[in-house]
């Protein structure tokens, strides 16, 4: 799976990856106005680059835009991020049968699994910076879009994308410890070779497990630093 670089390389990716984490470190609060003019200022840009990373964060759900009103660091909201978790859980569930099928004797899928699981372990045991911890949910993205792909249904794929099941793991950078992060790429590694195994029982307890896990880390974050 290709890792995008951790040293940005474009002013338009450098002001994205700024911007993100000002939001991430609440230097941005939930609700914040955005004035383009104060963020130029404060990270000596011209306002075009900062247009075009707000546009991006506004697709991924961090900022949003509404007409005449400008743009906002959207609010945080438990609810939301309950349901989005239950959706991504009840598609995981509902393909199990189709992935193992998938999975059997396609040694290429495998590998493309297999390098997500190495890559997605590796980064969680070294990160060391912001860019750097993206890509730890870059990859955990990946394996769920992995895992939907193995059904050959491009709708499931489309519509989970469209969820953002990890827009908030970004609210738990330096926030979880090292060790919670290394426990969500080795549930990942479990399901796949229960996966492998043909065990659909198995898999199923280890996406419920997975969720769940997931769900407390977040909840639990987000109530510690005031953003619930």
């Amino acid at each position: 799976m290709e890792i995008e670089t951790t040293k940005p390389t474009t002013l338009i990716e450098s002001t994205y990856t700024k911007i993100k984490q000002d939001i991430i470190e609440n230097y941005l609060l939930p609700g914040t106005k955005i004035i383009v003019r104060e963020l130029s200022e404060r990270y000596s840009v011209s306002e075009t680059p900062i247009k075009q990373a707000l546009n991006r964060l506004v697709t991924e759900g961090l900022v949003e835009s509404t007409p005449r009103k400008g743009m906002r660091v959207k609010m945080v909201s438990w609810s939301e991020i309950d349901d989005v978790m239950e959706l991504r859980l009840m598609f995981d569930l509902y393909f199990v049968d189709e992935v193992i099928e998938a999975l059997k004797d396609n040694h290429e899928l495998k590998q493309q699994f297999e390098e997500n699981l190495i890559e997605h372990l590796k980064y969680a045991q070294t990160y060391t910076n912001f860019a750097e911890y993206q890509n730890v949910y870059k990859l955990d993205r990946g394996f769920h879009e992995l895992y939907l792909s193995c059904t050959g249904n491009r709708k499931a794929v489309e519509v989970y994308q469209r969820l953002n099941s990890h827009l908030y793991s970004n609210y738990l950078y330096e926030r979880q410890p090292r060790s919670k992060v290394i426990a969500g790429a080795t549930e990942h590694r479990e399901t796949f070779e229960a996966l492998c195994q043909g065990d659909s029982e198995k898999v199923k307890e280890n996406l419920v497990i997975h969720s769940k896990n997931a769900k407390d880390i977040i909840y639990k974050t987000l109530k510690e630093s005031n953003l619930i």
